[in-house]
């Protein structure tokens, strides 16, 4: 079902949202993965309203430099709306999203000590990715890469030296 209210707002300004975080992931094209993450009840932040029930971002820098980040966090950002088409090509639709979001600010959920992120360092950030959701991604068949999850361990045993 298109994201109807996102698409009513329309493309021409940006808005301040604000969205809670739920995991983080990936997408694979051939053998290069980007890191994702998941923002549910993404809310119009003038007003409250409820704008869809989840969308998926690049875990670009901005929300790279958030830290680690911890189920239910609350998320700021401001974003624009944009369109695409979702799926494949003989099933695809026209959908809407939240693009190039900017001014992203975390309301922590607890004051738990926080792991360090590689900030721009997308290859360690999959490796972490990965680590955190290895019994999903097996049971799934989902990739799983012991090279990816090396260098994140061994990124974490660095940091922690330092």
């Amino acid at each position: 079902m298109p994201r109807n209210k996102l698409k009513k707002i329309g493309s021409q300004h940006r808005f301040r949202f604000t969205g809670i975080f739920v995991r983080s992931g990936f997408k694979s094209y051939h053998e290069y993965y980007s890191p994702t993450l998941l923002l549910k009840d993404v809310r119009l932040k003038e007003n409250n309203q409820l704008m869809c029930d989840h969308l998926w971002f690049n875990y670009t820098k901005g929300f790279q430099k958030l830290g680690s980040l911890i189920r239910d966090d609350l998320i700021s950002f401001d974003a624009r709306v944009d369109d695409y088409y979702k799926g494949y090509i003989n099933g695809s639709h026209h959908d809407y999203k939240l693009s190039r979001p900017t001014k992203i600010d975390l309301k922590p959920i607890s004051n738990l000590k926080r792991p360090p992120l590689p900030i721009g360092n997308n290859a360690v950030i999959i490796g972490k990715i990965m680590l955190e959701n290895k019994k999903f991604y097996l049971k799934h068949g989902r990739p799983y890469d012991d090279f990816f999850v090396d260098l994140y361990q061994k990124w974490l045993v660095k940091t922690n030296k330092d």
